[in-house]
């Protein structure tokens, strides 16, 4: 129960990064260039702001520093690197933007708070699965004799278990993302700015 209620606010606080960003609407990009491929769609490159310096690579252009926008081939990959060492390989933008035209691609980085405390309740759940199958093995072999330690070691496998679960996944979940927004018009109504919400259910936005 103690590993429990402290578990709580060390999640909660892995996830304060919440990361509210209004970024400017796509530009009107205009018509492709002529050497664009028939298929190339304008996407606007962006990243929540975190102090990192983000740079997009795509096919033969030239890198340029985010935020900027750019006529790609959806099909192709594209990299984005930070000056932080984040990497990033997008190769499905024709899914993720849903056959739109234009798209916004807001990068963001490792979660670093997110990834410590992973590996921290990595291993502690870790042990307490360990001692409590050790204990469990110990005690539940003579039931009559042992049976406290049984049961001490069922309940430590049950709470290490999962917090060992949870906390893989807060590292997994920890890693550089992109997030994708199809644009169907890059006028938006009111000429309000385009509102996006990075949150850890999810993003959502304004477009």
């Amino acid at each position: 129960m103690r590993a429990l209620l402290l578990l709580g606010p060390v999640l909660l606080l892995s996830f304060t990064g919440c990361v509210r960003r209004v970024v400017t609407a796509p530009p009107d990009m205009g018509a492709p260039p002529a050497d664009a491929p028939s298929n190339a769609v304008g996407v606007h490159f962006d990243s929540d702001r975190d102090g990192r310096a983000w740079q997009v690579l795509a096919g033969t252009q030239p890198p340029c520093q985010l935020p900027c926008s750019m006529w790609v081939d959806p099909t192709q990959t594209v990299h984005l690197r930070s000056s932080a060492g984040d990497g990033l390989y997008l190769d499905a933008l024709d899914l993720e933007l849903q056959g739109a035209k234009h798209g916004v691609v807001i990068a963001s980085g490792r979660n670093r708070g997110e990834h410590v405390n992973g590996l921290v309740f990595t291993t502690l759940g870790a042990m307490g699965l360990v001692t409590g199958i050790a204990l469990a093995a110990v005690g539940c072999s003579d039931t009559q004799r042992r049976g406290g330690m049984c049961v001490a070691g069922l309940i430590t496998s049950g709470l290490g278990a999962p917090l060992m679960a949870v906390a893989i996944w807060m590292i997994v979940d920890s890693a550089p993302q992109a997030h994708f927004f199809p644009v169907f018009s890059t006028a938006p109504a009111r000429g309000e700015p385009v509102s996006v919400v990075v949150t850890p259910a999810g993003v959502a936005g304004r477009f």
